[in-house]
């Protein structure tokens, strides 16, 4: 299965994460056999949280062509696009990432779950509501002005 180490990664952050909880593994980028590694499986699974709270599938929208010509298509970009976005950097083997993340996704169909992840699909980036930001900032300000000290 394809890896990562710690040392290829370039994003700080991330490079931490994966010497601190990454397993001896075979990098693909430098092909050497390396402490702490991350697998695509590892990948999905920091990645999922993340990916279910910035990203949702696009939306369908009319296109309009030559004499014409409509049909309906899915805005947004590949999940591995995204993938490779989130990480800051081309590892190469997004797709299996990708993959691990719409088969390690816990859903129960027959139940009516519908899937977050599914490779077929474009994604597109979620904006970020500052609204429960702005509430606490509000809230700490009010508690900063009438806190008796």
């Amino acid at each position: 299965m394809a890896a990562v180490c710690w040392q290829c990664i370039e994003d700080e952050y991330l490079k931490n994460i994966i010497r601190e909880q990454g397993e001896p593994d075979q990098c693909s980028l430098c092909d050497g056999e390396q402490e702490n590694a991350f697998t695509a499986y590892d990948f999905a699974r920091l990645l999922d949280p993340i990916m279910q709270e910035h990203f949702a599938q696009g939306p369908e929208v009319k296109k309009f062509g030559d004499d014409d010509k409509e049909w309906w298509e899915r805005e947004g970009d590949s999940l591995s696009f995204h993938v490779e976005e989130v990480i800051g950097q081309h590892l190469g083997f997004e797709d299996k990432i990708v993959e691990a993340l719409v088969d390690n996704e816990e859903v129960w169909e027959p139940d009516g779950d519908i899937p977050f992840f599914d490779s077929s699909c474009d994604y597109v980036e979620t904006p970020v509501r500052s609204h429960a930001y702005d509430e606490e900032w509000d809230y700490v300000l009010e508690d900063l002005k009438h806190k008796i000290l």
